[in-house]
């Protein structure tokens, strides 16, 4: 999946999780083994193509339990010196609103 462009630009640990939470292993009907996605196809795009999730998403967030565990994805790679800050902070700003 490396190769994909689409995938190549994901953060090794990110495209793991996806792999391991997202796929599972079958045989077509040939009889060769295959990866399939758990969820739709459809329902995969919608998540990757919904604009306005990000916005539900941080409206919703105060009503989560917080006993529920959330496991962010910012730009930027770890180090870099706009990492640190911006992502950091992006993501505070989100949480006091």
């Amino acid at each position: 999946m490396r190769k994909n462009p689409f995938f190549s630009v994901w953060d090794p640990k990110v495209l793991e999780i996806y792999v391991e939470c997202g796929l599972y292993d079958t045989r077509c009907p040939a009889g060769r083994s295959i990866s399939r996605l758990k969820m739709p196809g459809l329902q995969e795009a919608v998540v990757f193509a919904g604009t306005l999730t990000q916005l539900e998403t941080f409206q919703r967030m105060q009503h989560l339990d917080e006993r529920i565990e959330l496991l962010w994805i910012v730009p930027g790679k770890p180090g870099a010196p706009e990492w640190v800050a911006s992502s950091f902070e992006s993501v505070l700003s989100r949480l006091t609103k």
